[in-house]
Order: C-alpha cells, then structure tokens, then sequence
C-alpha cells in the first residue's frame, strides 16, 4: 500500500509562492502555469515537454440474432492497460534527468552529491530498483490549484541528443510508466 501522506502534507508546494511566474489571464490554460516535483518536494526543472497519456481497449458488441443487420450494438471499455508520461528535458551539467527526478538506483550510497538528489545518478534503466512518484501541480490566473501524483513511475525508455548543428542544448527524451494517478487538490 503506498503512503500518500507526503504528497497530501506538503500544502506549501501548493501555495502560489511556489509557482514560477503568474499565468497569463486567459481562459486557454498555458504551461506556465505547471510545476512538476519529485516525490522529494523537489521542482525538476527544464522541462521542454510533458505528456501524460492513457489508454484502454474499447470493444464493440454486435447484434447477433436472425433480426439483425449486423451492426455494433454498443461499445465497452476495456481495463485500462497503458499509461505513460513522454517528457523532453534539458540536461544540467549539475543535474542529469534520472537525478532530476530522485529515480531510486542500485548501489545509492550517496557517493555522487551533486544535482537534486545525490546518488541517484541512472547509468543505464535496469539501475532502477524501484518505482517514484511525480507530482504534476496546475495554477489558474484566478488561483486555483489542481494537484496529480503519478504513482509507480518506471523508465520505459530513455536517450540523449547531442547535436551540433541546432541550439546546441543537450536534450533528454524519455517514457515514464505509471501505475495510477491521483488527485491530492
């Protein structure tokens, strides 16, 4: 059973002083409006691109009788069987994306202090021992305050661009896998 108590006790990540800037007043919701922590409280940071999906298998039922056209009856949906973050980032010298997002790895003996969260560097995906959590926090210009965790986040894949013919940032792609996600505000 996982303890939602951290994510739920932390009201001042809620709080608008936590917050990069001001949303624009507008009725369209913007990304500046968005932070997203580690299940440490921390604000990652530099990210370009953040995707959250879901999805499930929708069956069709079909009229079977001697009656029938043929034709679908209904539609019924299915167990919810994927969900996925996609997220691009920009790397810090100070701070790779696995340490970014506190990603709990073999061999954590703190040996590695820099970044938000030392000895959590994540050399390739199997070092990951176990699932974290993600908080997504959303501010509206009149301020409202949504909160999500993802719960049970595993890397499903991870790379690296290193290009010298655009801006020259060094780039993170990669896919988080969740369990579930959860309103706490």
């Amino acid at each position: 059973m996982v303890d939602f108590r951290p994510f739920v006790g932390k009201l001042r990540d809620f709080d608008t002083g936590s917050m990069p800037v001001n949303p624009p007043l507008t009725q369209t919701a913007s990304s500046h409006s968005i932070v997203i922590r580690n299940q440490l409280g921390l604000k990652i940071g530099r990210i370009q691109s953040w995707s959250p999906q879901m999805a499930r298998t929708v069956e069709t039922v079909w009229e079977v009788n001697k009656n029938a056209k043929g034709e679908p009856v209904e539609r019924v949906g299915q167990i919810q069987a994927t969900n996925t973050i996609g997220i691009e980032r920009y790397e810090l010298y100070t701070s790779h994306t696995g340490e970014a997002f506190a990603t709990p790895v073999i061999n954590d003996d703190n040996s590695n202090n820099v970044g938000n969260a030392p000895g959590t560097d994540l050399v390739t995906l199997v070092d990951q021992i176990k699932p974290f959590h993600v908080r997504e926090i959303w501010r509206d210009p009149f301020g409202s305050i949504r909160a999500y965790v993802y719960v049970g986040c595993v890397w499903a894949d991870m790379g690296t661009t290193i290009a010298a013919t655009d801006d020259r940032i060094i780039k993170t792609r990669a896919t988080l896998e969740f369990s579930r996600k959860l309103r706490l505000a």
